[in-house]
């Protein structure tokens, strides 16, 4: 079988992010980091960050969200739901 290209080769082969979603959704991949290493995590929301200038996690252990906070400190930890988010969305709508 030969091998298939890989959309991202930079990123680890257990991530599989789609950066195209924000395009074809509205919004970005959010990622679900129940399952994932620390590592895997941080460099899913780093690399969303830089390609949309947001992140969100959900499901982030207590580790997680620490690195989380370490790596990308202009974000916001969520404890009570688990969850962290850095940058802004871009605002879809005019003023209503």
């Amino acid at each position: 079988m030969a091998d298939v290209a890989r959309p991202h080769p930079d990123l680890p082969a257990t991530l599989d992010l789609d950066l195209d979603r924000a395009r074809r959704c509205g919004f970005p991949e959010v990622v679900f980091g129940s399952g994932k290493t620390v590592d895997e995590v941080v460099v899913a929301a780093t690399r969303l960050m830089q390609a949309h200038g947001q992140a969100l996690v959900t499901r982030a252990d207590d580790d997680a969200l620490a690195a989380l906070a370490s790596a990308l400190p202009a974000g916001t930890v969520h404890r009570r739901s688990r969850c962290f988010s850095v940058g802004d969305p871009a605002p879809r709508f005019g003023p209503v």
